[in-house]
């Protein structure tokens, strides 16, 4: 009997216009020893939907990349919907284009912008999830890389003088917390910070909240060089 061979980790599903997108994810995943497939690596001489179809059914997961471009495209949607019928589904956002049903209620994760030589949280998010789906390991360990980012003093002053640590979007950064931690931190070690608030700590934000503030306080230049 002929045996199945086994799936691509991910199908890509995207617009012809965002192809950039799909080719750097696509790259930053074989670099991490994984196998994204997406309709540029169909042979001329395969017949299109049967290729697609077999590599949409027999991929670990399925990552949509929704835009503007691609909200209303025939072919995302109904791959969208497979996936979800399936329970394969990964969302990545490019742009704040409206989702539509039943997608919107469903996570995403979120990329607005991909500058060259970083690896944005939303890129981080979806290849560790990937190669969780794929049983494999994870290609970004979210607390050593904060340990190896810089503090941006002039970011931490920001984030002070403007309302976000005082609204409630962050709510155990005031009262004491604020004076303890924000005042007698800045322009020290940055390690020290992000321990007193990262999950599981005494201070301890959730895991959301905690990595979307490292991103706020950040200096981009503490990133790990490279394109892939």
């Amino acid at each position: 009997m002929e045996m199945m061979m086994a799936g691509p980790d991910v199908f890509i599903s995207y617009a012809r216009a965002d192809t950039e997108v799909a080719r750097r994810l696509s790259r930053t995943l074989a670099a991490r020893d994984m196998v994204a497939w997406w309709d540029d690596r169909i042979e001329l001489s395969a017949p299109w939907t049967d290729v697609l179809l077999n590599n949409l059914v027999s991929a670990a997961s399925v990552l949509v990349l929704w835009s503007c471009n691609s909200v209303d495209r025939e072919w995302v949607l109904r791959e969208a919907e497979d996936a979800r019928s399936r329970g394969k589904l990964l969302q990545l956002r490019l742009d704040s284009t409206p989702l539509p049903e039943p997608f919107a209620s469903l996570q995403a994760a979120s990329l607005p912008t991909w500058e060259e030589n970083t690896h944005p949280r939303g890129i981080r998010q979806i290849v560790n999830e990937i190669a969780t789906r794929a049983e494999k390991p994870l290609p970004f360990d979210e607390h050593q890389r904060v340990l190896q980012l810089r503090l941006s003093s002039k970011k931490v002053h920001q984030f002070i003088a403007s309302k976000k640590h005082r609204d409630g979007y962050f709510p155990k950064l005031d009262g004491t917390l604020y004076a303890d931690i924000w005042e007698s931190l800045i322009g020290q070690s940055p390690i020290k910070l992000y321990d007193e608030l990262r999950p599981g700590s005494r201070h301890h934000l959730d895991e959301d909240r905690y990595y979307e503030l490292i991103e706020y306080l950040s200096d981009v230049a503490g990133e790990a060089a490279g394109t892939n």
